[in-house]
């Protein structure tokens, strides 16, 4: 059976989603994991990433996706710009894992 879910905000930090999932009794979650709009990215504090991981088993574990940057583009003309993409991309990676 399908689910329904919702793309929900990260302001407050990534465990905050959970709550805004819950509010809306949706049943799989997307994020940002940090600003979509900026190539760089601060690391996931192992605190916050065990909020979320807390947060995430108070859910009952719904499935989560993570919505990659917009600047991303694996497929750019410029090398510049898929250098940038591929190395955005695999630090996307790290920080889901």
């Amino acid at each position: 059976m399908p689910l329904l879910g919702a793309h929900m905000a990260i302001s407050g930090g990534l465990q905050m989603a959970f709550e805004r999932i819950r509010e809306v009794r949706g049943e799989a979650l997307q994020i940002f994991t940090k600003n979509e709009r900026q190539w760089n990215a601060p690391a996931i504090a192992p605190e916050a990433a065990e909020l979320f991981r807390s947060e995430w088993e108070k859910t009952g574990n719904i499935p989560v996706a993570a919505h990659d940057s917009y600047l991303i583009n694996l497929a750019a003309v410029d090398p510049k710009v898929v250098e940038r993409s591929v190395s955005a991309f695999s630090d996307e990676l790290r920080r889901c894992s």
